[in-house]
């Protein structure tokens, strides 16, 4: 239940498609009205990497765009008396990682709406944050991850290059 007057906001979009909203009333007799559906498309070049409450605090970047993605199992290799070779064993757990790095733009330098990337601190809030951390890409990624250490490298009159390792944790996504 919603005040009258109250705005919504959807902080973690689907990226890469078109997203359709529609609101609804529900008067306390049962009775239903609908909005007009607002159409929004979301098709973008950013990194998204929300933290905080209700996903809130964000850091942003678009710039010279690395993203790597792994995958794992649980897996040990153990030596027994009488064999030559190793024997694996798997369990059921994986493991996939997100490594990103891109550029952010120097921080004396007039940006554009194109070179709004975030600061290296708001990278280093996102890197900070408990989990979970969500980060959503151009081609539609969209994972609750536990973030590394964020890194920066280059100089800093010039642009500089952050990378920020991540690594997917077990998040509903029916809690957002």
């Amino acid at each position: 239940d919603l005040a009258s007057g109250t705005a919504v906001v959807d902080m973690l979009p689907p990226l890469g498609t078109v997203v359709t909203y529609r609101a609804a009333a529900v008067s306390t007799t049962g009775s239903v009205a609908y909005s007009d559906p607002v159409v929004v498309d979301t098709k973008t070049m950013w990194v998204f990497i929300n933290h905080g409450p209700g996903f809130g605090q964000v850091a942003r970047i678009w710039g010279n765009l690395d993203a790597g993605r792994s995958y794992g199992r649980a897996k040990a290799l153990k030596q027994y008396d009488g064999r030559t070779l190793p024997v694996e064993r798997a369990g059921t757990a994986r493991t996939q990682t997100y490594n990103l790095s891109g550029v952010l733009f120097a921080p004396w330098a007039e940006p554009t709406d194109l070179e709004a990337t975030s600061t290296y601190d708001e990278f280093m809030a996102a890197a900070d944050a408990a989990a979970p951390v969500c980060v959503r890409d151009p081609e539609g990624v969209r994972l609750f991850v536990s973030t590394g250490s964020a890194d920066l490298s280059g100089y800093p009159d010039v642009t500089r290059r952050v990378s920020l390792p991540m690594t997917q944790i077990d998040y509903p996504e029916d809690t957002v």
